[in-house]
Order: structure tokens, then sequence, then C-alpha cells
């Protein structure tokens, strides 16, 4: 069953019909009455969230299948008598996600074979054997110079190979290549796209699904450009286990693209024991858990404060880490700590109002008023300013979209506050004094009655 039957919906990004589907499906699934059955509404819940949230892009699809994977993957491993491959008529899904350590150990230098042992299916004559055992032994002397993996032209130059023009002995080579490729998996994105070209497996990929799906799934995740990977932070003179490092950091954007918190938390825990200066681990973190925020951050508050406290060290001009934290703070109810965070956050960025409209809504929630009044005043004062220098910016920049989008931003936040400022009855306030007013008057009105 997919995460939708579980909700009783069909698939739709309509966060509230999500949220209303999964209201109503509390009432049959009770957490004391049918604790398993609201564990898997919970994840249901979840993963339509998730679901929901990803935006149209490249690889739309490709995120989508993978968080039905994932989702299967969560049902196989959280019902009672469910084991993977137990339905006939459904592949084992995770049939390459073994819970046993030793399936999941790294490869290092040390563990990559000299040699390559390979059973040809068919009948495969002496010559075309001994192709593909030299093939094999290039690919393999390829994948055990770390700094010659990583370069995209060794891939170019290596599929250039002579068994390439021999479309008998390609399509031959594919199973060799696909099992290799299964436990050889520390490879940059674009050499997955070029391997990827020459074999048409995104193409394929439903049909992979079916007749090898634990290497389909291998595909759909290294080829899905959402967090890539860059290895170029890894030179002749670091001094850890870079391929440890690697490994982890892959697993940790795997279990973050197929919605797995606890797997995500395992392997990033894992990742930064190791090294702990690289901001990609921390990038995938933070925006995985800033995507679950409506849910809390209870379950996993110490590793996002872990992820964004590293990445304003490690960048910190950039303000959107700021406002992330900031974000945090204020779900925390820490609306001091909040305050200083959006407030760093428009010293970054002096030309983003909303920055200082967040500082305002956390002062009027701790009962500032007078402090929120200020800084409206200052953003009335501030906005023509910001005005003229985003107008200016947008003729000597590429970024249009995100310079329009703040200019209309600013725009609905000083009327806003131009409305909020205006003058407006408080009867507590301006009711005695009106009361004074309307006694002179009358004082005045009677003087005015005597005379004539």
């Amino acid at each position: 069953m997919t995460m939708w039957e579980h909700l009783g919906i069909e698939e739709t990004k309509d966060l509230n019909r999500i949220k209303s589907s999964y209201a109503k499906s509390l009432r049959l699934h009770h957490p004391e009455e049918d604790p398993e059955g609201f564990q898997i509404l919970k994840a249901a819940y979840d993963f339509a969230q998730k679901y929901a949230n990803i935006k149209d892009g490249a690889d739309t699809k490709k995120e989508e299948l993978l968080l039905y994977i994932g989702f299967a993957n969560y049902c196989r491993q959280n019902m009672r008598g469910t084991q993977p491959g137990s339905d006939p008529d459904e592949p084992a899904i995770d049939e390459f996600s073994s819970d046993d350590d030793d399936a999941r150990a790294p490869i290092t230098h040390s563990s990559v074979p000299r040699t390559i042992p390979f059973a040809f299916n068919g009948n495969v004559s002496e010559s075309d054997s001994k192709w593909i055992e030299d093939f094999l032994g290039k690919l393999n002397t390829l994948y055990g110079d770390f700094f010659a993996r990583r370069e995209a032209v060794n891939w170019e130059k290596l599929l250039k190979d002579d068994l390439f023009w021999n479309v008998d002995r390609k399509e031959e080579m594919e199973p060799v290549i696909q099992a290799y490729l299964s436990t050889h998996r520390n490879l940059p994105a674009i050499v997955w796209q070029i391997l990827d070209d020459e074999y048409h497996w995104n193409d394929r990929i439903v049909e992979l699904l079916k007749t090898s799906s634990a290497f389909a799934q291998i595909v759909l995740l290294e080829t899905c450009r959402y967090w890539e990977i860059s290895y170029s932070f890894i030179t002749q003179e670091s001094d850890f286990d870079f391929e440890k490092y690697l490994e982890f950091l892959r697993l940790t954007r795997e279990a973050a693209l197929k919605n797995n918190l606890k797997q995500m938390r395992e392997y990033f825990n894992k990742a930064i024991a190791i090294y702990d200066r690289e901001p990609q681990i921390y990038i995938i973190v933070s925006e995985f858990l800033f995507a679950r925020r409506e849910n809390g951050y209870t379950d996993y508050r110490e590793e996002y404060t872990l992820a964004l406290d590293k990445l304003i060290d490690l960048k910190k001009d950039n303000p959107i880490y700021y406002q992330m934290r900031g974000d945090l703070n204020a779900r925390c109810e820490d609306y001091d700590k909040a305050r200083e965070d959006f407030l760093k956050a428009f010293e970054l960025e002096p030309d983003n109002l909303m920055n200082l409209k967040t500082v305002v809504i956390y002062l009027q929630k701790q009962h500032m008023m007078d402090e929120a009044k200020r800084y409206m005043k200052h953003i009335r004062k501030i906005y023509p300013k910001t005005k003229i220098h985003l107008e200016r910016q947008l003729s000597a920049t590429a970024d249009k979209d995100r310079l329009y989008g703040m200019l209309e931003e600013n725009g609905r936040i000083n009327e806003e506050v131009r409305e909020i400022l205006k003058f407006k009855f408080d009867p507590y306030k301006h009711g005695p004094i009106l009361f004074v007013f309307g006694v002179i008057l009358w004082v005045l009105f009677a003087i005015l009655l005597r005379l004539s």
C-alpha cells in the first residue's frame, strides 16, 4: 500500500487535503488502541507532506519515485510479518539496504579488489571473455585511484574502449558493470550521468525496477541532481579517511531523499565523527529538517541545531542559515535568540525587510509593543532606500526573479506597517482625553448660550 492508500485519498499535492485526511484517519487508528496502525498512518502523513513539498523541476519524478520507494521500505521494516519481497507480485525494493553492518561497510582503497571474479551469462567466446576481463581490469584500476576516479574525462576515455563499438559485447557488459557499480558507488554525479548516457538506465527505469530493483534505485539516487555531492573539497593533503566519509555522506543524502529520518541521523553522526568541516552534509541535514518543521523539532533538534551552527560558522556571510536558526528558536519559543538571528540576517542582507518584519512579530509575541513599533517606524524610514537599491541591482544581475520577489515583498511589508502606524482609537488610552475635551466643549457651548 502507498501513503495515499493509508490516508484514504488519491495522489495529491494539496497540503490542506492531506492534513484533513490524516485527521479523519486518526479516528480509525488511535495511538493506544492501534499503535502499529497509528505509526504507519503517521509515516504516511509525513511522506505525503514531503511529496507535496517537492518542487517542479527536472528531477521531480525521481524524487517522487524515491519517496514511494522509501515509504514501501518503511512499511516493510515496521509492519509485523512483512519482509522485503514477501509479496510475490512486488519486487523487493530494499534488497540492497541490509541491516547487517558488514553489508554497509564503507569501501576504502584497501577493500577494492585487485581482480574481479565474474561468471558470464550464456555462451561467451574466449575472445569476448578476455575483452570483458581486460575492460573490468581498467575499470577497477580507475576506481582504485581516487583522484583519477573523480575526473569525468577519465571515464569518457574508458568508455571509448573498443569494447563499446561492439554492440553484443556492450550488452554483455551491462550486468557486469551494474554489479560493479552496486558495490563501488563513491562516484561524482557527472560520472553516473556519463554511464547513464551510455546505457540509458533512466529511460528504462520502470523495466529496471522490475528486473533489477536494487540497481534501479541506485540509478535514481545517483542521477538525481538534488543535493549533488561534490568531491572537490578532497585534496592530496586531506588527512582523514575520505572514502569512509564520502560513504556516510552519500548514505546521509540517500536517507534524506527517501525520507528516512532514523538512518539520516545515524549516517550524519558517523560522517561528522570522521570530518566536520565540509558544508555539504550540513546543508543536506538542515534543508531536510527545515522541510519537516511543521511536524515539530522535538525529535531532532540537536542535529538540526548542530547543522545550522556549523553552516553559520562555515558560511558566515549567508543570511539564510541565521533565518533558519531563528525559525527554530522561535518554534521553541526562545524569541530573544530568534530576534538576534533575524537581526544578524538583516545585517547581512539589509534590503530584505522580511527580516525586520519577523523581528516585529516576535516582539509582539513577547508583548513588547513599544519596541515593535520602533522597528516598524524604522521599516517605514528605510523602505525608499531599499527600493532604490534593489532597482539598481536589477540591471547588474542575472538573479532578477529573487530581486523582483524581494521588491514585491518589501512593498507589501511597507503597506502593512503604514496601516498599523495610522492613528486608531484606543478606548483605554484615548477615552479619558476625549471625555475631558467633550466636557470643555459643553462648557463653551453653555457659555455661548448664556451670552446669547
